[in-house]
């Protein structure tokens, strides 16, 4: 493992551990709460969860973004638990389209936000 991996991952476990502090014993999410962590989930992903790919067919372009999903899921899971958020996903064109619903519960309200993907030029 390299260093830059080890600092990432110590940055995502002060997060994980602020949080612990922050919910208590909290059992509900209530809408305070919750704002109080919403500064947890917006810091930035550390560099070395980073990617950048290049062009490729059919994508003319360099993108950047997160090299797993798994680290999204790390980090709503350290801060929300899975008690308080989900996750679905929908498939389309043989598995080359993906939309992906996440759910967080406050209270007895929902939060959703849904975002499109694909992969193999779809």
């Amino acid at each position: 493992m390299t260093e830059e991996i080890a600092d990432a991952i110590a940055y995502e476990a002060e997060i994980a551990s602020e949080a612990e502090k922050i919910r208590a014993d909290a059992t509900e999410l209530t809408p305070e709460l919750f704002l109080k962590l919403w500064p947890l989930l917006c810091r930035p992903i550390p560099a070395a969860f980073i990617q950048t790919v290049p062009p490729t067919k059919g994508k003319p372009y360099e993108s950047t973004g997160i090299r797993s999903v798994q680290v999204q899921i790390d980090r709503m899971n350290n801060v929300l638990t899975p008690l308080w958020w989900g996750d679905s996903t929908e498939y389309e064109m043989g598995g080359k389209l993906a939309t992906v619903t996440v759910e967080v519960r406050v209270g007895t309200n929902r939060i959703y936000r849904t975002s499109r993907g694909g992969v193999s030029q779809a």
